[in-house]
């Protein structure tokens, strides 16, 4: 899922997932599903107040379809998306030290999972192209970085989308619960209500 606003580097594949902040829509419930005139399907969340895609896997999904469609669907959609941001300029990390980084296929799974790297081109390859008709698509951010997804306490700070929405909008469990420096596994984790807002979630 994307939504119109940004997280911290992960050195594993990411799932991307996109919000949209400036969507200007109201709704008295928390998750509201919403269809574009161009027959886009986004959520609108309340809580967060951001509009998230209603595919949790758009890149997937692109994938797969596009594929079905041609040979060479994977290929033209990474083509696209590298063409238009051939580079990343981000905080110098061990994966850029210099604080660019240059995209290449390996950022892409046939699967929709990217690098961090190729999730924020992805989100400017959407902006380019202004996806439901915004050019204001952000990946999800955690501002409360001393908690982050081990929290249920969240809603609390502007940036939260990704813990709002878990946490709060889909009563999300996490898998480990910690307890002076132990951790607990839980069997029954995961989101637990609205699952059926999203697509490939």
């Amino acid at each position: 899922m994307f939504n119109l606003t940004t997280p911290a580097i992960k050195s594993a594949l990411i799932a991307v997932s996109v919000t949209l902040s400036a969507f200007s829509l109201s709704a008295q419930a928390a998750l509201t599903s919403i269809t574009t005139s161009s027959g886009t399907q986004l959520v609108y969340s309340s809580v967060s107040d951001v509009t998230w895609t209603k595919d949790a896997n758009l890149l997937g999904t692109w994938i797969a379809s596009s594929t079905d469609n041609n040979a060479n669907g994977l290929a033209d959609i990474i083509d696209s998306i590298i063409a238009y941001s051939p580079f990343i300029i981000n905080s110098p990390n061990p994966y850029s030290p210099t604080g660019i980084y240059q995209l290449s296929n390996y950022d892409f799974g046939s699967n929709g999972a990217t690098s961090w790297f190729g999730a924020l081109a992805f989100v400017n390859y959407l902006n380019s192209i202004s996806y439901a008709g915004s050019n204001q698509w952000y990946l999800p951010t955690v501002d409360n970085l001393s908690r982050g997804f081990s929290t249920n306490t969240n809603g609390t700070f502007r940036g939260d989308e990704s813990v709002e929405l878990y946490y709060q909008e889909l009563a999300g469990k996490p898998e480990y619960v910690y307890d002076n420096f132990n951790a607990y596994y839980q069997p029954d984790h995961g989101p637990k209500e609205n699952i059926n807002t999203f697509t490939h979630l």
